[in-house]
């Protein structure tokens, strides 16, 4: 029978000056199991984030990326998209201003001489008028293109060496034929009715004095 008088663990270690251990030892070898599962998740983890594709590193940069561009747009709205409305709106004043200085810049068939296929003397104070009066962006030369494409060759080839006379060396003219139609008159017919008009013009009088009681 085991001496009542001694401590109860006596009775495994025989010796009553020394502790039992294997409680001890348990929790540490359990302690040394969990920190080496631990270390190995870590290592299995780094081995499989060193290891993934450039391609999926890529998606989530750019989700991230995506992110932060989201933040920052609506922090500042309305403010990033005014800028495309305001685009919208001044756009087709754009493209009126243009059409609208392409029909100014404008060289018809009434421009050019039918015979000699000339320039005209009004063909030749309008060209000289869009290359040196007309803002210098808008200095461009449209040319009525003519029955085929030989004659617009032919009216665009005439402009050029005229415009060469007029601008200063060094300076190349921007020729460009067109398929807008000039709607005008010969500049002969529009003097003469102006002329006709002057002629005919009563003279400046005043009306002859009324004596009082008529």
């Amino acid at each position: 029978m085991r001496d009542l008088s001694l401590p109860w663990w006596t009775a495994i270690t025989g010796d009553c000056r020394q502790r039992p251990t294997y409680r001890l030892n348990g929790f540490q070898r359990s302690s040394a199991v969990k920190t080496a599962l631990i270390l190995a998740a870590l290592t299995t983890l780094s081995v499989l984030a060193a290891a993934q594709p450039a391609q999926a590193q890529s998606r989530m940069h750019h989700r991230w990326y995506q992110c932060h561009l989201d933040y920052q747009r609506n922090k500042a709205w309305p403010e990033p998209f005014l800028e495309y409305d305001r685009h919208a709106v001044r756009d087709p004043f754009r493209i009126m201003e243009s059409n609208g200085w392409r029909r100014q810049n404008l060289l018809g068939a009434h421009h050019f001489d039918p015979e000699t296929g000339g320039l005209t003397r009004a063909g030749k104070i309008r060209a000289n008028w869009i290359l040196t009066q007309a803002p210098v962006s808008r200095r461009t030369i449209f040319v009525e293109r003519g029955a085929n494409i030989d004659a617009t060759a032919t009216r665009v080839d005439i402009v050029q060496q005229y415009a060469v006379q007029v601008m200063p060396e060094g300076q190349l003219p921007d020729i460009q034929e067109t398929h807008l139609i000039a709607e005008g008159r010969p500049a002969e017919g529009v003097d003469a009715l102006r002329t006709r008009y002057s002629q005919t013009a009563p003279s400046p009088q005043l009306p002859a004095p009324v004596a009082e009681g008529d």
